[in-house]
């Protein structure tokens, strides 16, 4: 029988938005390195630093920009992060920041290999791209094609070169540089893959409505189109339709209204979930990834009726259309 390896390293304890540094210090109290090694790995990284500022220079000048100082050291420690990143088992990786003077090196490589596959699933990504007048959807997409030859990843590795409008989902925030495009562009492409479930002229009409309340143009909506689909299709899962009949008039509202108000907070969470199992049938979705954002529009659904109530959260979250009729033939 294998015995699995017990480990002094506490994960909990790594941040991944500070790795190489939390991963040192943790090693360090968990005497998996020594004092010595841990100032050892400090002085290569600061020795790398100070070769990336010489070339950063052409070696004219030993002095920078307190700004650019700090993006310099900054690009290093994202590349250290990305060689630690890429080990499964913290402790070997200690060993390999003792043992090397690559990590800088080949965390390049790697974050390299990372933006020409993003590249990639850019390129995947205009082929299925929605045909929206939403000009924060649109916009962001183009701009994006300048991060490739923007990006900076020698002296400004965790800067975004380009504009990003459109509001994705899920909240990457906290990533930074070609992590934040990268995860992006993952993001982007699972929401359009989901939008395209469902019918163009219908989606335009929900904007077209959704503008209307706020008194703005659907040009100028900044708003994430897949939250906007899915809440009024889990909604109308509820009330019996199919998943593309997600367009809701005034009669709908209130006809749903009436089916929830009657139920205790457990039975409008299973309704909630039996639509949302309804729906992921309906649209034949199978990758976790497209399963995630429906189960985060029904949390979301389901936390605003804990928080308002059933009549304020229909009120909020439902898109009311004039014109809900179509012949898609």
């Amino acid at each position: 029988m294998k015995l699995e390896k017990i480990s002094n390293i506490k994960k909990e304890r790594l941040d991944k938005q500070n790795y190489t540094m939390s991963l040192l210090n943790e090693g360090l109290r968990a005497g998996v390195i020594t004092e010595q090694e841990f100032y050892h790995v400090l002085a290569q990284l600061m020795q790398l630093t100070a070769e990336q500022t010489a070339k950063y220079t052409r070696g004219e000048s030993s002095s920078v920009p307190i700004e650019t100082a700090s993006s310099i050291a900054l690009s290093v420690m994202y590349c250290a992060d990305a060689f630690c990143l890429s080990k499964q088992d913290p402790e070997t990786c200690l060993q390999d920041l003792c043992h090397t003077l690559d990590c800088y090196k080949i965390g390049v490589a790697l974050i390299q290999e990372q933006i020409s596959q993003s590249r990639e699933r850019y390129r995947y990504l205009k082929t299925i791209q929605l045909q929206t007048k939403n000009t924060a959807y649109g916009e962001t997409i183009r701009e994006i094609d300048s991060f490739f030859t923007a990006y900076d990843l020698e002296y400004h590795a965790e800067d975004i070169p380009v504009a990003i409008d459109y509001p994705l989902l899920e909240d990457i925030s906290f990533e930074k540089g070609s992590s934040y495009i990268i995860h992006y562009i993952d993001a982007l492409i699972t929401e359009t893959e989901l939008c395209n479930r469902f019918h163009k002229d219908k989606i335009e009409t929900l904007l077209e409505s959704y503008g209307e309340q706020y008194e703005l143009r659907p040009e100028d909506l900044l708003i994430n189109i897949s939250e906007l689909i899915l809440t009024n299709a889990v909604f109308g899962m509820i009330l019996g339709r199919e998943a593309d009949e997600f367009l809701m008039t005034h009669s709908d509202k209130t006809e749903l209204s009436e089916v929830l108000k009657i139920l205790s907070q457990e039975e409008i969470e299973a309704r909630l979930s039996d639509a949302a199992a309804a729906m992921e049938r309906a649209l034949d979705i199978v990758s976790s990834a497209e399963k995630n954002i429906i189960k985060h529009i029904k949390d979301g659904i389901l936390q605003s009726v804990s928080q308002t109530g059933i009549e304020q959260t229909i009120n909020k979250l439902m898109t009311i259309s004039n014109n809900c009729i179509f012949d898609i033939g």
